[in-house]
């Protein structure tokens, strides 16, 4: 037992080590991408790794999130992955204490199924980190405002009501 405490510790001190480098070897500071400007936009651009965030969510729970700037995400993420493994490992524990068969099997199917969604779980953040990296830089706000315009032969003005639609790729 005491062989597991150690391992245990051990264990969640290279996590947490992880942790503290991973946050504080980060340059969150916006990239400068080298290409021209595409229609307008702004040459300095935010460049962030999909698979890296991929790989990070998959190694530590919510670090995925964390690497695209989006903590309200990691902490949901990490806290029910977190609390689905203390789930898994308490359901073991009981399923070993159980007095009886069923009693065991109850707890043996519901450790199944913690396992289940807590791989279900791993493979959604992941997913989300990688598109977050992804659509990091996307612009979320579009023109789409309803102006007057000014149309006519240039002899006389004419003026009308019309929408203009803009989209910037």
């Amino acid at each position: 037992m005491n062989r597991h405490r150690s391992f245990a510790c051990g264990l969640c001190l290279f996590l947490l080590l992880m942790i503290v480098v991973g946050l504080y070897g980060q340059d969150f500071s916006a990239a400068k991408n080298t290409e021209s400007s595409i229609k307008g936009r702004d040459s300095t651009r935010a460049i962030k790794s999909p698979t890296g965030a991929m790989l990070r969510s998959m190694i530590i729970p919510g670090w995925g999130q964390l690497y695209n700037q989006k903590p309200f995400k990691a902490l949901l993420i990490g806290g029910s992955e977190i609390g689905l493994g203390i789930n898994i490992a308490l359901q073991h524990q009981w399923a070993k204490r159980a007095a009886t068969e069923n009693d065991r099997a109850f707890y043996l199917n519901n450790r199944n199924l913690s396992v289940w969604y807590l791989a279900a779980l791993i493979l959604y953040s992941m997913a989300d980190a990688y598109v977050d990296a992804h659509l990091f830089d996307f612009d979320e706000s579009p023109n789409l405002s309803v102006s007057p315009a000014e149309w006519g032969d240039g002899i006389e003005p004419f003026f009308a009501l019309g929408l203009r639609i803009s989209y910037h790729f």
